[in-house]
């Protein structure tokens, strides 16, 4: 799902942002962690922290995890940095200085320059060698690496994200992430939390749009009309904006399947894809229940146990 525009509202969460780009410029490093649900607007936040953070001056990666790479180990952070450093070259690579190449020659193929071949497989010499690799990358100037989808990311992503913000680079290193909420990877989640005890990170919870931003967004007429239904939700708000009149007298979309933009359908179809039997059920018992809905009265629908509910 895409998410929708940043430049509505979000004045809170860009001075938090700016915070960490502070930090950053001073010499340190540190985490951020955009959270929020689907279409909430985590990527174009994220696109605003590497456009700032570029304009600034800084080196900026991106890369996002996708939900078919699980099965490939460090495919997160190959994405993010092996394009940049095949491009430095040889020699620049070798100007690095690299503590341990060999033991990221599986993940980023570019190093191979630098190793006569891969190390046998280690984790914690991986993750050692990462926190180099990004120490080395921001010697010139500071770095931000922005990871989108973080709670697809691969297993061995995930334990890489969680040493790192464990036990973060000592160098102007910025992690930008971006996750729906509450579905961080424990080992990350755990990560983070105490680097947030620490004040080495920060979290940018995106709440939804208010109804006066919602108007901002899409028109006042718009968002009369979807509101309701979008319940704040840019993507939403923007995609049903398409079907509805934008001002009085303008025809409205036809009732029925064609009034659901197919970018709605699809987003809702992969959210719905990955339930459970019972929560299935239970939301199929709230849509006969109503809107909004009490969840006994849906639980009683559903022929559900209130446990199970």
């Amino acid at each position: 799902m895409t998410d929708a525009s940043p430049s509505v509202g979000r004045a809170g969460e860009r001075a938090l942002i700016a915070l960490a780009l502070d930090a950053l410029r001073a010499g340190a490093a540190r985490v951020l962690l955009v959270e929020g649900e689907p279409g909430i607007g985590k990527s174009h936040l994220l696109a605003y922290v590497a456009g700032t953070a570029r304009a600034a001056g800084a080196t900026v990666l991106e890369a996002r995890a996708s939900a078919f790479e699980g099965d490939l180990p460090y495919a997160l952070f190959a994405d993010a940095l092996d394009g940049h450093l095949a491009a430095a070259g040889p020699r620049r690579l070798g100007r690095l200085g690299l503590a341990d190449p060999a033991a990221l020659l599986g993940a980023l193929p570019a190093l191979a320059p630098l190793a006569a071949g891969p190390a046998p497989p280690d984790r914690h010499r991986t993750q050692r060698a990462l926190r180099d690799l990004l120490e080395r990358l921001a010697g010139p100037r500071p770095l931000v690496v922005c990871l989108d989808d973080v709670h697809w990311a691969d297993p061995a992503s995930v334990g890489a994200l969680a040493a790192l913000v464990a036990r973060g680079p000592a160098a102007p290193v910025l992690l930008a992430l971006a996750a729906r909420e509450n579905q961080v990877p424990a080992p990350l989640a755990a990560a983070l939390a105490e680097a947030l005890r620490d004040e080495r990170a920060v979290t940018v919870a995106l709440a939804p749009l208010s109804p006066a931003e919602a108007a901002e967004l899409v028109g006042d007429a718009v968002a009369a009309a979807v509101y309701p239904q979008a319940g704040g939700n840019p993507f939403y708000l923007e995609q049903l904006a398409r079907v509805r009149p934008s001002g009085p007298g303008e025809p409205r979309a036809p009732a029925g399947g064609g009034a659901v933009p197919a970018a709605v359908t699809a987003a809702l179809a992969t959210e719905l894809a990955g339930l459970g039997p019972d929560a299935r059920r239970l939301l199929d018992a709230a849509a006969i229940a109503g809107d909004p809905f009490e969840p006994a009265l849906a639980a009683r629908v559903a022929e559900l146990p209130d446990a199970a509910a």
